[in-house]
């Protein structure tokens, strides 16, 4: 019910320690496997179109997560109201989808790859050492998004590379200037994404569903953006500030590209601000879930999750 306290969120489980944290995942993974049987015996029932159940499960689950963290990222106040519409509005977005005119699997051929940083200019000793940053930063957030931030410690990240924790602090002051910078290069992705939607989109659902589609491909493969999180806080304040207000500018984009959709036809009636909050928990989730040796390339897994963005769950013949 909405009148009752916050849960806590699941995006910070290894911040406890041993069979604590264990009970929790256990937990966790009973509730996953029980939300399958259901999506199962929908799709064996008549009642929910066929999809790739695991994906499908794993992407809800990532939408009630991020649900819990909405009034960072909005207006917060009013919260029962909030978290009413919030359930609605999930509702609605699971049962029929976005789109006006459910169509057959959404597929996005605009790889993310593109956006990774390659050497230019071998010579160049300030363009090398950038680059190491970089692939520090994107080791970083890998961890960052699968255990959370406080869970994860410098010696966690410098194992990952090979290298040593002084070799770390050659490059950042501490783990707070990590988590930063983390951050200061995950906005930049998601800006990129936007301008690649603005320009690929032919309306504003296709606009919407291919930004969704880089995010969902970017936590797959190795580019890995950091997911706002709890851990948000290690930020300092006055560069916090400043990154709150570009995550807010971009939410306002992605909506931006639902309301057009309402007025060109393409998208059905929607609470725009929420469905664009609502959607981040699908590919945000990703790193907690997805196994290492991935069975599922990054198109397939974004061609899955936008399907049921555009579509929904609830079977239809496609018009």
């Amino acid at each position: 019910m909405p009148t009752r306290p916050t849960v806590a969120v699941l995006s910070e489980i290894d911040v406890l320690s041993g069979e604590r944290a264990q009970s929790v995942k256990l937990a966790n993974e009973a509730n996953v496997a029980r939300l399958v049987g259901f999506i199962a015996d929908g799709v064996t029932d008549g009642g929910i179109r066929p999809c790739d159940i695991e994906v499908v499960a794993q992407a809800i689950n990532g939408m009630l997560a991020w649900a819990q963290l909405l009034p960072q990222w909005s207006s917060g106040g009013h919260m029962e109201a909030l978290r009413n519409r919030t359930s609605d509005t999930m509702v609605s977005l699971l049962t029929t989808g976005l789109s006006t005119r459910r169509g057959p699997r959404f597929e996005c051929r605009i790889d993310v790859e593109q956006f990774q940083r390659t050497l230019v200019n071998a010579f160049d000793r300030g363009e090398a050492s950038s680059l190491k940053i970089d692939q520090v930063l994107a080791a970083a957030s890998r961890q960052f998004n699968r255990n959370g931030v406080e869970a994860t410690s410098i010696e966690a990240i410098a194992a990952t590379l090979g290298v040593t924790k002084g070799v770390l602090y050659h490059y950042l002051a501490d783990k707070s200037e990590l988590v930063t910078r983390c951050y200061e290069r995950a906005f930049d992705f998601y800006d990129q994404f936007i301008q690649v939607a603005e320009r690929e989109g032919g309306d504003g659902l296709e606009r919407g569903l291919i930004n969704a589609h880089l995010n969902i491909q970017a936590h797959v493969s190795s580019l890995s953006p950091l997911m706002p999180q709890p851990g948000f806080g290690a930020v300092p304040e006055a560069r916090r500030v400043a990154l709150l207000e570009r995550g807010r500018r971009e939410n306002h984009g992605i909506a931006d590209f639902l309301r057009e959709g309402m007025k060109d036809g393409s998208v059905a009636d929607c609470d725009a601000a929420l469905v664009t909050h609502i959607c981040a928990g699908a590919f945000g989730w990703i790193p907690k879930w997805l196994p290492a040796a991935k069975a599922r390339t990054p198109f397939e897994i974004a061609d899955e999750i936008c399907t049921v963005l555009r579509n929904g769950l609830q079977v239809a013949d496609f018009a």
